[in-house]
């Protein structure tokens, strides 16, 4: 099973199993598309001067109705409102919507590019829509790479491009300051270029976790008058969005998505669709918005998603996909994951939101097992992209939901990111690096808050040394960050983990080297009153190689002390923990010991207030120290003075 999935669901499966799956029935699904397209060499260019759709010359003496599977073999202009039972677009053919008025195409098939589809208004005022109707998610079959007329959808095969470019609208702000309940505008930190009356907004939820349901706290509405940065709201707030002060000087508020764009491909809610992208060709899927994509289907009293029918899923075209451009794009109400890059290489995301998501919300898939090789995707770039509100089915699973999963590869990049409220349960979380798919990461200036569980969690046995910059992490239910899983070599810089309810820092791994450590330097730990520690260390099952070391990091706020040793007597470590402290600074008692850790578990602590210690259990030899629960010995520096 993938570690992302529902228990309730089918397993994960590799790519040779994928394949597998979606060949056997594939031949025989995919017959009644045969011999209305072929593959189109790479490159393949497309004649001008197009046909009106609604011209029945256009057609040979017949437009195509509600019966009719519509194949273009030319440039074509869509004119007119139509319903047909599906399109093929041929190598060399082009449907283009009107760009100077709205049309919409409704299939109750699916559409088919191998030459290409273009959607884009030249207007604001003018909409395009694509939708998929009367589709039946319970004869979705999933798998596979072949056209299924079973698996209703948009799909782009051998040399299909899409060019969809809805008008520029900046996707997503913050709000200036609080939000409050029963607020009836809001004002932003940015030029809501773009923004309309009528658009549709989500103001995400940044109260305590000590708040009832504080993962949930989202309010959606409608714009009705925008004056500068002030837009003026359909009705009252339901919830309070309080500005959160994170660090002195630095306080983060809600943000306010807006999820309107005038370019639409969408499903219905009883009826789900997905994009499906295999191309030789770079794609543009800008300022769009998706809906009701990502079908489901009963699986053992619960529902699971189709594999491999997503929001957009880019499949296996490795440098084909370079150079696509997936940006101000909008994946809501969808039954399974949004944005899918699937041994895709070169995929740019930026500013794109997903929003009410089922299964994580930006992924890939996953090995079929922990030892198998993981699917591999490269030079992929998140930048400035939301996962808000992830979900689960049944609510109570979800366990290892994520906003983000950062899988295996090389050259990705995730920067500037935001999840917010994640739920499931155990380890879900906002961003995760999971195990079995262990990928090399630049990984920048995210924020995750708001989460039922975990702001990051990390579950990786890695030689690779993997650094997280400036990442912030606030009112997370659990942890802002939980770290695992036996021994590796992550760095965490400069991070700023406040008022999560039970650590800032939850500890399961240890150093996989002395010489390149798991390390957390300039750290910022805030318990807000919340936690019983900042820096919570747990079992631990294999010796690890040097200390844990936290350097140059602040901490205040927690209930009992900074840094707590806290097994318990049930989940007791097989090994010792090993933990550095070196030039940190606190406010309120610095250490805790629990009595049942391991007996060679061992705090160092090297300051110009504390000097330069060692801690550990009572049981141990050293000076009693009651407000650690523990003995201290002092010991020569262990690094160098400053």
């Amino acid at each position: 099973m993938s570690s992302t999935d529902c228990p309730s669901q089918p397993k994960s499966l590799g790519r040779r199993r994928f394949l597998q799956v979606g060949g056997a029935v594939g031949a025989a699904s995919a017959l009644d598309l045969t011999g209305l397209f072929r593959l189109a060499p790479a490159g393949a260019q497309v004649a001008a001067s197009p046909s009106a759709w609604s011209n029945p010359a256009t057609w040979g003496g017949a437009v195509p109705g509600t019966g009719s599977v519509a194949v273009v073999s030319k440039p074509i202009l869509l004119d007119v409102n139509t319903t047909v039972a599906g399109v093929v677009i041929n190598p060399g053919g082009e449907l283009i919507f009107d760009s100077a008025k709205s049309v919409a195409l409704n299939s109750s098939g699916n559409v088919v590019v191998q030459g290409r589809l273009t959607m884009r208004p030249s207007r604001v005022d003018i909409l395009h829509r694509l939708s998929f109707i009367n589709v039946k998610e319970s004869s979705f079959v999933g798998g596979g790479e072949v056209v299924l007329s079973t698996d209703v959808g948009l799909w782009v095969m051998g040399a299909g491009v899409l060019d969809v470019a809805g008008s520029p609208k900046l996707g997503w702000s913050r709000a200036a300051g609080t939000v409050a309940k029963g607020a009836t505008s809001v004002a932003i930190l940015d030029d809501p270029s773009g923004w309309q009356i009528g658009d549709e907004v989500v103001i995400t939820p940044t109260g305590s976790p000590a708040t009832p349901n504080h993962s949930l706290a989202f309010d959606t509405l409608i714009i009705t008058g925008i004056s500068g940065r002030t837009i003026t709201l359909s009705g009252p707030t339901a919830f309070d969005h309080p500005a959160v002060t994170v660090k002195p000087g630095v306080i983060l508020t809600a943000e306010v998505l807006n999820l309107s764009r005038n370019v639409r491909i969408e499903g219905a809610a009883t009826g789900r669709s997905h994009i499906f992208v295999k191309s030789t060709s770079p794609q543009r899927v800008d300022h769009a918005g998706i809906r009701h994509v990502g079908p489901r289907r009963p699986s053992g009293g619960y529902t699971a998603f189709v594999l491999g029918r997503y929001g957009i899923h880019f499949h296996m075209s490795s440098d084909g996909s370079r150079g696509t451009s997936v940006q101000g794009t909008v994946i809501r109400d969808a039954g399974s994951h949004a944005f899918v890059t699937h041994e895709a290489t070169g995929v740019s995301f930026r500013d794109c939101i997903s929003h009410n998501t089922m299964e994580d919300a930006y992924w890939w898939d996953l090995p079929a097992n922990t030892r198998a090789a993981a699917p591999v995707t490269n030079d992929l770039l998140y930048d400035r992209c939301v996962a808000s509100r992830v979900t689960c089915d049944p609510p109570f699973r979800g366990y290892n939901l994520a906003g983000f999963m950062l899988g295996a590869g090389t050259g990705n990049t995730a920067r500037n990111c935001v999840a917010v409220g994640v739920q499931g349960n155990s380890t879900a979380n906002g961003f995760v690096w999971p195990e079995g798919s262990e990928g090399s990461w630049v990984f920048q200036d995210c924020v995750a808050h708001n989460n039922k569980v975990h702001g990051i969690y990390a579950w990786q046995n890695t030689a690779m040394t993997h650094v997280v910059t400036r990442f912030t992490g606030y009112h997370n239910g659990k942890s802002g960050i939980s770290h695992g899983a036996y021994n590796n070599r992550y760095r965490y810089e400069d991070c700023v983990l406040y008022g999560n309810a039970e650590s800032a820092i939850l500890l399961h791994a240890g150093s996989a080297t002395a010489v390149s450590p798991l390390t957390f330097v300039g750290a910022w730990c805030d318990g807000a009153g919340l936690s019983a520690y900042c820096v919570k260390t747990w079992r631990h099952s294999l010796a690890p190689a040097g200390p844990t070391q936290l350097v140059n990091c602040s901490f205040r706020g927690s209930k009992k002390a900074a840094v707590g040793l806290a097994y318990d007597g049930l989940n007791g470590s097989t090994e010792a923990d090993l933990v550095d402290l070196i030039e940190c600074t606190f406010v309120g008692n610095e250490l805790w010991l629990v009595s049942t850790i391991h007996p060679g578990s061992t705090v160092r602590v090297q300051d110009s207030v504390r000097g330069v210690q060692k801690v550990q259990r009572t049981d141990q030899s050293g000076t009693l120290r009651a407000t650690w629960n523990a003995r201290v010995t002092p010991i020569p520096s262990f690094v160098p003075l400053t």
